[in-house]
């Protein structure tokens, strides 16, 4: 049944419907909006299709949704299996679930529980990380805390603020990434402060470095201090 009244619009079962401008939409079961669709809610807990582009103020995914476009959100929040073809951008995402990116994530708050993966960069103001994240390009921000309870990459990091700590025990994060490694890997990183765990790099730069336990790093530079763990490994440092 889809009902299209007072700018709303609900999918519950099966059903499509075209693209356009709603202030609420809900899809219960299997549906897919064909075009663009702008809207000031979307909320899905079967599965969804958008085929084109989707805008809204609030973005709650507790199912599958694909969205063969580009994604624009004030507040999005996943808490099942999402999918973006084209770029996403938000002021505050939410993934409990799991994220594909094809193109390049963007925004003000980034909180990880789950999952996530971007072929783009990942340009955020904040971003505080659990579980196990890839990113193909580079991860930039002002401040990123990041809980390592899995295999996490990036071709490089830039921030003011780094923190990589190795999570301890979590309700719900240890069994779903069982089996994973605990460690962070990425070509490059440059930051302001740099706290470091369970990382492997090649090259560090910063004004104060820490260097944590089970850290495999090529090259240090370094302003002002440098602090190097007995259980750390770094082949060369260098203070500029």
């Amino acid at each position: 049944m889809i009902s299209n009244q007072m700018r709303e619009l609900k999918i519950s079962g099966s059903g499509s419907t075209s693209g356009g401008t709603y202030g609420y939409v809900k899809i219960n079961g299997n549906g897919t909006v064909y075009g663009d669709l702008t809207c000031q809610e979307f909320v899905t807990g079967g599965s969804s299709k958008v085929e084109g582009d989707l805008t809204s103020e609030l973005i709650v995914i507790k199912g599958k949704t694909n969205v063969d476009g580009s994604v624009q959100a004030e507040i999005m929040e996943v808490q099942g299996t999402c999918k973006v073809a084209g770029s996403t951008s938000f002021r505050e995402l939410v993934v409990k679930g799991s994220t594909k990116v094809a193109g390049s994530l963007s925004g003000d708050e980034l909180l990880l529980k789950g999952t996530l993966k971007v072929n783009g960069d990942c340009d955020v103001t904040l971003a505080k990380m659990q579980g196990c994240f890839t990113v193909y390009g580079a991860l930039k921000t002002e401040h990123a805390s990041i809980k390592l309870h899995g295999k996490c990459s990036a071709t490089s990091i830039y921030a003011k603020r780094l923190e990589v700590i190795k999570g301890g025990l979590s309700f719900g994060l240890e069994n779903l990434f069982e089996g994973f490694a605990k460690e962070l890997r990425t070509d490059t990183i440059v930051a302001e402060t740099v706290y470091l765990e369970h990382t492997r790099a090649n090259i560090v730069k910063g004004k104060n470095v820490y260097i944590g336990p089970e850290c495999h790093i090529d090259y240090v530079e370094y302003t002002d201090e440098i602090t190097i763990s007995p259980d750390a490994v770094v082949k060369e440092k260098k203070q500029v």
